[in-house]
Order: C-alpha cells, then sequence, then structure tokens
C-alpha cells in the first residue's frame, strides 16, 4: 500500500550552494526548540557561527561563568550583546579579588556588546572601569543600573555619563541616593544623552528630570515611579514633547492641584498610558477641577486623562481593591463617559487594567466587565493581573 504521506524531496546540492548564508541565519535564529537549534551547530562553520550567537548573546556573570568564558572565551565572547552583573556571588565588593580582575579583562573582547546591566554595585568604580575597558570600540545602547549605593545624584549621573553619548535606553532602579536635591554644579554638567529614547527610572525625581532635559527632544518612552512628591512636579515633564509613550507610578501625593485636567497637553504625540490609580486613601482623589461645575469634585484620575490632547491607541490602568465594594468606589460612570466623549478616546484600541488583589482573577474580569461601556465593536477590553 503507498504511503499517503506527502515527499519531501531534498534540495539539490547545486541549488543549496546558491542560498545566501543570511536565509540560514534567519532560519537558524527563529528554531523555537533548543536541541534541533544545536543540532544546526554541528552541520558547518557557519552554521555554527550562528549558533553561538543566539546561544550566547546573554550573559549572566557569576564566578562559574567567568571561569568558563576564560577558557572558551575566543569563540563566545564576541557573541555576547546583553551582559548581566550582580553583586550576589560578591565577585564586585573588591575590585582586587581575581574573579573580578578575570571579569574585566574579558570585556574588552565583547565586541557586540550592546546592553550592559549592572545590580548591586556598591559604588560608581565598578561602571568607570566597565566603560575604561569597553573603549572606542564598543558603544553601548542600553545602560541598566539596579540598586547601587551611590551616595548623591551627581555621582549617578557621572555613573551614566561614563557611557558616553551612544546609549538609547536608560533605565535606573532603587539608586540610593538618586532622589537627593540636585546642585548648582550638576545642573552646569556637559549633556550627554543627547540621543537618549527610552527612561525607566524607580524613583524618580524632579532633579532628574532636568537633567534628563539635555535629551527631551529624543525621548520616545518615560517610565517613571514617583515616591513621597507632588503632582506639580510633573511640569518637569513638560519638556518631553515627542514622547509617544509614557508610563507613570504615582506613590504618595497630594491631588489638589489646580491645573491637574492640563497635565497630558504638552504630549501631543502620545499615544499609549498607562497610570497607577492605586491609594491608600480613597477619600483624598476628589480634586475641585476646572471640569464642568466647579462647585463638584471629581477623581484626580478623571481630571488626569481628560486633559489628553492627542489620540491613544492604549490606556492602562492599575487599580487594587480587595473586594466588589471598595471596587464600587471608583466613577465608573465619569470614566465610561471620558472614554465615550472626549476626542483623544475616539480611536482608542485597548483599555487594559491591572489588577492587584488576592482573588482569582476571572472574578476581578467579571466584576469590571460588567461595569465598563465598550463603545465600539473594534474597542478591545482586558483585565490583567499583576503583582
Amino acid at each position: 500500500m503507498l504511503s499517503r504521506r506527502r515527499r519531501l524531496d531534498v534540495l539539490p546540492i547545486e541549488l543549496a550552494g546558491r542560498i545566501p548564508q543570511e536565509i540560514f541565519d534567519i532560519i537558524i535564529r527563529t528554531v523555537p526548540d533548543f536541541h534541533t537549534a544545536r543540532s544546526c551547530s554541528l552541520v558547518c562553520k557557519a552554521w555554527s557561527s550562528t549558533c553561538r550567537l543566539r546561544f550566547f548573546s546573554q550573559a549572566t556573570l557569576d564566578r562559574d561563568y567567568i571561569d568558563f568564558l576564560a577558557k572558551a572565551g575566543e569563540n563566545i565572547l564576541p557573541c555576547i550583546r546583553s551582559l548581566n552583573v550582580e553583586s550576589e556571588y560578591k565577585i564586585l565588593l573588591n575590585l582586587r579579588e581575581d574573579h573580578c580582575k578575570k571579569m574585566l579583562s574579558l570585556v574588552p573582547r565583547m565586541s557586540r556588546l550592546t546592553s550592559l546591566e549592572l545590580v548591586g554595585c556598591h559604588d560608581a568604580e565598578i561602571a568607570r572601569q566597565f566603560s575604561a575597558k569597553l573603549g572606542a570600540n564598543v558603544e553601548l545602547t542600553t545602560l541598566k543600573l539596579g540598586m547601587l549605593s551611590i551616595v548623591s545624584l551627581e555621582e549617578c549621573l557621572k555613573c551614566v555619563g561614563f557611557f558616553g553619548p551612544g546609549l538609547r535606553r536608560l533605565e535606573l532602579g532603587f539608586v540610593a541616593g538618586a532622589g537627593m536635591s540636585l546642585g548648582d554644579e550638576v545642573c552646569l554638567m556637559d549633556p550627554v544623552l543627547l540621543k537618549l529614547a527610552t527612561v525607566n527610572i524607580n524613583p524618580c525625581s524632579v532633579p532628574m528630570l532636568h537633567w534628563l532635559a539635555s535629551s527631551r527632544t529624543s525621548i520616545r518612552s518615560c517610565k517613571l515611579y514617583w515616591w513621597a512628591t507632588r503632582v506639580e512636579d510633573l511640569s518637569a515633564l513638560e519638556a518631553f514633547t515627542n514622547v509617544e509613550n509614557l508610563t507613570l507610578h504615582f506613590r504618595s501625593f497630594d491631588p489638589s492641584y489646580r491645573s491637574l485636567d492640563q497635565a497630558l497637553a504638552p504630549f501631543p504625540k502620545l499615544k499609549t498610558l498607562f497610570i497607577e490609580l492605586s491609594r491608600e486613601d480613597p477619600v483624598k482623589d476628589y480634586v475641585a477641577a476646572s471640569l464642568g461645575d466647579a462647585g463638584h469634585g471629581v477623581p484626580w484620575y478623571i481630571a488626569f486623562l481628560s486633559g489628553a490632547v492627542s489620540t491613544l491607541s492604549r490606556l492602562t490602568l492599575q487599580i487594587f481593591f480587595r473586594s466588589e465594594q471598595e471596587l464600587d468606589r471608583m466613577e465608573w460612570g465619569l470614566l465610561n463617559d471620558l472614554l465615550r466623549q472626549l476626542p483623544a478616546y475616539a480611536a482608542l484600541e485597548e483599555l487594559c487594567f491591572q489588577v492587584r488583589w488576592p482573588y482569582p482573577p476571572e472574578e476581578a474580569d467579571r466584576w469590571i466587565r460588567s461595569r465598563v461601556d465598550v463603545p465600539r465593536s473594534n474597542f478591545k477590553l482586558k483585565v490583567e493581573r499583576c503583582w
């Protein structure tokens, strides 16, 4: 009995030789199975080189991996594009340690390195040494600094400045001292981030935004965490008029800001907006905005969202509640009116609620969908769980 399975003929060798290597590179990079990709690395040297770029493009350094790279580094080090250096193994606590010296000796051979993440450093010295080892041949585009015990904002900004004007993405997370006041000497620092496109800062401060203003025309995406500040400080964002994606996490602030409904006016190109609505005291949510009847207060987030002047495609609201009764504290009627009536939300494609609560996510999905009026047939409503 003949098999009904379709026969797959092998491509003739004279045709296979005409296929550019770039085609094979694309196929190998998209192979989902690791074991299949590992088998591809055994076919020939050209395929092996492509597979190494896939296997070793991201590296997290610890003592064992440093020893491995020191032995097999000539073929692997040029493949590393993203490097994560953590201090959990105490290799960064003392620059005189053998492993730290060995690690720094490997850096100059990472010729394709574009992203560097330093976590848990205790001063800016390690950043200075990394930048010195990278030299002029390697230009980082992404820099992530996390949990650095830097004594002042000035030192933090100098740490960023070590890596020069090539940076496109900057992430600062829990950098001690980054929220300190900015001195005159820092205000006069030469701008080095003229091409920065994405910033992610936690916690954020007004002085840091003033320094980042040197990139005000190039920044397209801002993700900022505000801790213990005033809404008036949002005026520091007004210089970033080309922002297309804005994420704001508010922690503790006084929402009694008379121009809150104008806070989004400086962003005519805004496409996606994320704001956190979590508040410890819902009673303080109401402000006397300049909307409608000035004698009636509206929630601060309604006043804030009403100020959008661009046509948004995606809006994400992060909320926290412990019961369905707490969920009713939100002004759903005002939110639905805002989505239906304001031009900024006329073309909204997706409204996403990120929910922080201890109950099953399907209950949150059901409760929220029963309160949101879907304005159009092509409108997508999502409910996600976050932590």
